[in-house]
């Protein structure tokens, strides 16, 4: 079989799970990225689209991270794996960070201190659906 009518059915499967989404944190996550133009959206397979569905979105974190040498935006449930789901790879030339704040309007707190080195971002989008 062609590799790229196997390509084309994967990404058909993935649609219809994803039109099957009842996480709304996730379903609007998912269209941010998809609507950025930064950001090449990655397809999550079946079982992962299910797993993040069932997931509570209050726990949902977004970050930057690298995959393959590419800076990439993720999706976790938790810092201590804060790449568990590669959600998009970024344009080349694009800022990881300012990708990821621009894609999900988000405005960082300025610090009170003068830190040398940068945290790494972590986004709850959850909070930010709230927000609006």
């Amino acid at each position: 079989m062609n590799a790229n009518i196997i390509h084309l059915e994967s990404a058909n499967a993935s649609l219809a799970c994803e039109n099957q989404l009842t996480n709304q944190t996730l379903k609007w996550t998912l269209d941010r990225i998809k609507s950025s133009q930064q950001l090449i959206a990655l397809p999550l397979n079946c079982d992962q689209l299910k797993s993040l569905d069932r997931s509570d979105e209050n726990n949902f974190l977004l970050t930057t991270g690298r995959k393959a040498r590419k800076s990439v935006i993720c999706l976790s449930a938790n810092k201590d794996n804060p790449c568990e789901y590669a959600l998009a790879v970024l344009n080349q030339g694009a800022d990881p960070s300012k990708a990821l704040m621009k894609a999900f309007s988000y405005q960082s707190e300025p610090s009170i201190y003068l830190n040398e080195t940068v945290e790494r971002l972590f986004i709850n989008p959850s909070k930010l659906i709230q927000a609006d």
